[in-house]
């Protein structure tokens, strides 16, 4: 009797075992497990449209971001980790409308007059020095969670591109060289791609889970900070589509405005607003397919003592990914 109830425990003990040997501790988990399987293009998209009201006139300003990049995974580590390199396929900025606002605000009484305002915030060097972005590779690791842990060679790259910029005659070579870093060195490149990725939660998702994450993007016309709440509406034919609310907020004083012709212990920029989206995830492997988020934001813009002007802003933001040797979805 004793040997029949040793036999059925043993027995038990190695069916569980044999079960255990299927489960996939990821089942259920948003995590990024790409696998080493080649290429991937990911296209991203930022178009920021601002309605500035100045006195009786009514200014628009609009920026445009389009970069398309190709990730190659290159290693995997014990953690799940995933090296890629990522490469600059296509980059393309264009800003209209700020050289408008400001010969409107240097026409009105009172406002100092800066040497040039031909370039108020470096925006048309961007654009002409940024092509030099196209063909230029540098290396990310973003953990199993799907957090963009780290960036390599993109400072190196930045600096490069800063340098070989035409400089406004109010900046100099030091500040341009800095802006350019802050927004495409390391730590900019990693913020900017944290939005491509979505990290998960840690945990099993059903419909219905909510989780947060928070972001801050330095290579928007002024530095955002997005707090996001993701909400997973369903699970269908291994894509997750989650939906996307966004707080923004967003405030520069002082020297951030100095050299847009501001008195820096005057000036201030205040902006807070909130988006929705949704984006589809590839379940088995994290990659987005698909996703967009649309912000309506609002506020002021100080420049001088006393002058105050009522600004609103769209920003739209999309993302999408496919494997490279695929034809564009």
């Amino acid at each position: 009797m004793k040997m029949n109830r040793t036999r059925l425990e043993l027995f038990i003990l190695a069916f569980a075992i044999l079960a255990c040997c299927g489960c996939n501790p990821d089942r259920g988990k948003l995590v990024f497990n790409p696998g080493l399987n080649g290429p991937r293009m990911v296209e991203t998209s930022d178009r920021v449209s601002m309605k500035v009201k100045v006195v009786a006139l009514d200014m628009a300003i609009e920026t445009v971001k389009d970069v398309t990049y190709s990730m190659m995974p290159k290693s995997i580590d014990s953690e799940g980790a995933v090296t890629l390199d990522v490469t600059y396929e296509a980059v393309h900025f264009e800003a209209k409308g700020l050289g408008g606002l400001f010969d409107g605000i240097q026409g009105l009484p009172n406002v100092p007059k800066p040497e040039s305002l031909q370039d108020p915030f470096g925006t048309v060097a961007m654009q002409q020095s940024l092509d030099g972005l196209k063909g230029e590779t540098f290396t990310i690791v973003v953990e199993h969670s799907g957090a963009v842990a780290s960036v390599t060679g993109a400072d190196a790259i930045a600096t490069k591109i800063a340098d070989a910029m035409a400089i406004p005659a109010h900046l100099s070579r030091e500040e341009m060289r800095a802006r350019v870093l802050k927004a495409y060195g390391d730590e900019g490149t990693r913020a900017i791609l944290q939005g491509v990725f979505t990290k998960g939660p840690g945990k099993k998702l059903n419909p219905g889970d909510i989780w947060q994450e928070s972001l801050t993007r330095a290579d928007l016309p002024f530095p955002v900070k997005a707090d996001r709440t993701y909400t997973l509406r369903a699970r269908a034919e291994g894509v997750l589509t989650v939906d996307t609310k966004t707080q923004l907020a967003l405030a520069l004083t002082g020297d951030d405005m100095a050299d847009a012709g501001a008195e820096p212990q005057h000036s201030r920029v205040e902006l807070s607003g909130e988006g929705t989206g949704a984006i589809q995830i590839e379940e088995p492997t994290g990659w987005p397919i698909e996703g967009n988020v649309t912000a309506q934001v609002h506020g002021g813009l100080t420049l001088v003592r006393g002058l105050q002007f009522p600004l609103e802003a769209t920003i739209t933001s999309t993302v999408r990914s496919y494997p490279k040797f695929q034809a564009a979805p």
